[in-house]
């Protein structure tokens, strides 16, 4: 376990250095991975490192017709996509396998949707906005690619095959977690097209999930007050685990 920890803390030591997370959410991701390494191992810790890398080189890859800074995660948004998989490890002395799909599905869907959002962004053009039903600006929320779509189920898939190599799992649960994963990353969109809080720049007028735009503090737009990005995460990487629970 210590050589786990030591690992752990090291990732994210690396991972603050270079800007990829704040110090609390540096801090919250060590303690996320320290709770899956006790009770998944080092098949748990495989897991967790390919949905954070692959969010991470994907969130740094050069856009061709999107441009964003370079975003820390805090430790609100780490909770929000890791924080159902550290509660599935706890649960592993209670309901063994049940707790092995939670977590799996969960990470799945925090996958699925970053694929989604970050190569979407990068290659899908103009994306399909559900509740407008109109194409709309790339990088809104609530939006969709046909590509984005594709890397979406792509992500996925990546942490079920992951999981029923690493884990010796049926290889039904493939289809589960894959399914569970892009359902959950779907159920994203579509609260983040009905539901999620925008607010509107003071300076350009543009509607943005961002507390500041144009080096302005923007005002409430639409939506429900409060339901922030970080909630919508949390309800698509729930919203997976919930989903395993009608198969497994």
């Amino acid at each position: 376990m210590m050589i786990y920890s030591s690992a752990i803390a090291l990732i994210a030591i690396v991972a603050y250095r270079f800007k990829s997370l704040t110090g609390l959410g540096a801090l919250t991701a060590f303690l996320i991975g320290v709770l899956i390494a006790y009770f998944f191992e080092v098949q748990g810790l495989i897991i967790l490192a390919l949905f954070f890398i692959t969010s991470t080189v994907l969130g740094r890859l050069k856009a061709s017709s999107f441009t964003r800074e370079k975003e820390q995660r805090t430790s609100l948004q780490v909770l929000a996509n890791g924080g159902v998989a550290a509660v599935a490890a706890l649960l592993v002395p209670f309901f063994g396998d049940i707790a092995v799909y939670l977590f799996l599905a969960s990470l799945a869907a925090a996958t699925s949707d970053t694929w989604a959002t970050e190569i979407g962004r990068r290659y899908g053009g103009k994306p399909f906005h559900l509740r407008q039903i109109s194409k709309d600006e790339i990088g809104r929320s609530g939006a969709m690619t046909i590509i984005g779509t594709i890397a979406s189920l792509a992500g996925s898939f990546l942490i079920a095959i992951a999981g029923f190599a690493l884990f010796s799992l049926p290889a039904i649960s493939i289809v589960i977690i894959t399914l569970a994963g892009f359902i959950g990353a779907f159920i994203d969109t579509v609260v983040g097209a009905f539901i999620q809080e925008e607010r509107r720049c003071v300076v350009c007028g543009d509607l943005t999930e961002d507390k500041h735009h144009c080096e302005r503090q923007t005002v409430f737009g639409r939506g429900v007050p409060k339901i922030t990005n970080n909630v919508v995460n949390f309800i698509c990487t729930s919203s997976a685990a919930l989903i395993t629970l009608l198969f497994v």
